[in-house]
């Protein structure tokens, strides 16, 4: 049985990338606190179903992406 480093580990693998993840939301969330508001600089004011429509769109793009995402996955990479 031959033994592998830590840093080659899947272990040392899913904490790096958890830390990267943690680093980057944390910067991200810190530079927002140092924002304007976005609806401060539009000449329209937005109400509540304009923000449901933006959200169900983005959300609808965003599983159409990844259904053809996984259909190409599976059809392409994992069958012979």
């Amino acid at each position: 049985m031959t033994t592998t480093s830590f840093w080659r580990s899947p272990t040392f693998a899913l904490i790096a990338a958890a830390a990267i993840i943690f680093a980057a939301f944390g910067v991200r969330q810190s530079f927002g606190l140092f924002m304007q508001p976005f609806s401060k600089f539009l000449p329209v004011q937005l109400d509540f179903s304009y923000l449901i429509h933006c959200l169900f769109t983005i959300l609808f793009v965003y599983e159409l992406v990844c259904l053809f995402a996984s259909l190409f996955v599976c059809e392409f990479l994992f069958y012979e």
